[in-house]
């Protein structure tokens, strides 16, 4: 994206991973937290969740969200654009 053309207009990553690698976090979370038999009960879950990065993945939406709020609050429009090769997800927010 040339934001050059675009007067005041800021480019920011937020560095959110793809839907692909979110889904593979929460399937991970999902085994350890309802695992199928005894035998896979991870004897250091606490380990296993930060193997999962789901905590650190919900730090960075939520991080995210709140400094798009900010910037909403304070009279910014904004446009949210997620891009992963055939999945495309624009919006655009503005404050009244």
């Amino acid at each position: 994206m040339c934001v050059r053309r675009y007067k005041g207009t800021k480019l920011r990553f937020l560095n959110i991973p793809n839907i692909h690698v979110m889904r593979e976090s929460v399937r991970k979370l999902h085994d350890i937290c309802m695992p199928r038999s005894e035998a896979s009960l991870s004897t250091s879950w606490f380990s296993s969740l930060e193997n999962t990065q789901w905590l650190e993945y919900i730090s960075l939406i939520l991080h995210s969200a709140l400094r798009i709020v900010h910037l909403i609050e304070h009279g910014s429009s904004v446009v949210i654009h997620c891009s992963d090769g055939y999945l495309n997800l624009t919006i655009c927010v503005t404050s009244t």
